[in-house]
């Protein structure tokens, strides 16, 4: 279950993508082109990512195992097994820098959403209040101070098992409405 949401978190992008569908112009062409590339292009990184870690790391000598004796590395631990010092500094400086990225492109969709099922009625009404440019202004405020308390009171790994599952749940319903 771990791998399987992992692997899902990967294409993340593909429900931003549709999440956005409301704002675009021309959405009959757009929309298709946006989640073919999405898609596409998360499947060919993810796949390259891997396939260059695994054949960068020698899984034949045991060490890559952690302490619940499953195997697993990352390119930080590759990079310096090898040696390979600089890399391994750019790889961690290239993961502290896009994770605040990766939080931004996540939060993006959220007023849409949020707008959404207050005009549902599932949430309060403050959710779908537009300001004068079109913004979901004080529903981006209140999820935001939310997701904000949501991190500090909650540990990583857990945020994104959570984050995952969701993702995971999110794609099943929608396969199970079509």
């Amino acid at each position: 279950v771990k791998g399987t949401s992992l692997l899902f978190f990967g294409f993340i992008g593909f429900d931003e993508v549709c999440c956005m569908a409301a704002r675009a112009e021309n959405a009959s062409v757009v929309m298709p082109r946006a989640i073919a590339g999405t898609l596409i292009g998360a499947a060919l990184l993810s796949a390259s990512a891997q396939l260059s870690l695994s054949y960068l790391v020698d899984f034949g000598n045991g060490t890559n195992l952690d302490d619940d004796g499953e195997g697993g590395t990352n390119f930080e631990d590759a990079f310096d097994e090898k040696g390979w010092v600089a890399a391994k500094y750019i790889a961690s400086i290239g993961e502290v820098a896009l994770l605040p990225l990766v939080v931004l492109v996540s939060f993006m969709p959220q007023p849409e959403l949020l707008a959404a099922m207050s005009e549902d009625r599932l949430i309060p009404s403050l959710f779908h209040k537009m300001d004068d440019k079109g913004i979901f202004r004080e529903g981006m405020y209140v999820a935001g101070a939310v997701l904000i308390l949501i991190t500090f009171a909650v540990p990583f790994e857990i945020l994104w098992d959570v984050i995952s599952l969701g993702v995971i749940l999110s794609f099943a319903s929608q396969s199970g409405g079509c």
